[in-house]
């Protein structure tokens, strides 16, 4: 196994991709009825799990029973050991945390950002709220001009660009520093170039970051656009979905 400097880094390296496909073959062959069952609560997850099927992404959390940190990222026994991780609901393993102080040390909780990515109808929002809980920071460019314009979501006033990108950025310098206590915080962002995901993960590597990049294809994202505009501007949107993927590149290519 290769040298990680943070389990950011550790989250998106192929090892993990490995090691977590290891896991769903385990719990495959472990199921008499191909149903994947969630390690606390003992209910269904998702029957029949591919990972290369976007709909499945992020269906499923892979939680260390040994919790993971930048001080054991390099032991192999637990970063990429299947016997150490268990499949879980998302809201199961925010349970986890919160019962047994994993992600708190002493009085100082460890927080957590996800900084989620992809092109505009690639499903970002969506994933972020069926995982948000109270508490949590939510951090969508798309709400401070809503709530700096007053007008609809989708009606942005340029003159007002320099206050929304403004907060924006205060907001994620306050997510850098920790102001708060918080323990997970969502950045919803577009970001096509791995080299920017990772340097916008970098700018919190304080805490523990995962980046989570939307897999739903160009052809997807522009029919729901036409499906349910919700107040976009068809033209713009089209072009920003195709520039997003002209300019898309793998974290492969890191």
């Amino acid at each position: 196994m290769r040298h990680f400097e943070t389990t950011s880094q550790f989250y998106r390296s192929k090892e993990w991709e490995y090691c977590k496909q290891q896991v769903i073959n385990r719990e495959l062959e472990n199921s008499t009825d191909g149903v994947i069952r969630c390690g606390l609560c003992g209910e269904p997850i998702v029957k029949g799990f591919n990972p290369s099927e976007r709909n499945n992404k992020g269906a499923i959390v892979f939680h260390h029973k040994i919790y993971l940190n930048n001080f054991n990222v390099n032991d192999a026994s637990i970063s990429i050991n299947p016997d150490n991780i268990m499949v879980l609901h998302w809201s199961c393993h925010n349970e986890i945390h919160k019962r047994f102080g994993q992600g708190q040390v002493g009085n100082r909780i460890e927080k957590k950002v996800y900084l989620v990515t992809g092109a505009s109808c690639s499903g970002k929002t969506t994933f972020v709220h069926e995982r948000m809980q109270e508490g949590d920071i939510v951090l969508d460019i798309d709400d401070i001009w809503e709530m700096v314009s007053g007008q609809a979501r989708y009606i942005k006033p340029q003159q007002l660009k320099p206050i929304v990108f403004s907060i924006r950025d205060e907001m994620k310098e306050m997510i850098a520093r920790g102001l708060g206590s918080w323990r997970n915080a969502f950045i919803i962002e577009g970001l096509p170039n791995a080299m920017d995901r990772k340097k916008e993960a970098d700018r919190y590597k304080a805490h523990n970051v995962e980046v989570v990049t939307m897999e739903t294809g160009e052809d997807e994202c522009l029919e729901r656009l036409k499906a349910n505009p919700q107040g976009r501007d068809l033209k713009a949107y089209e072009g920003y979905i195709k520039e997003y993927f002209r300019r898309f590149t793998s974290d492969e290519n890191l």
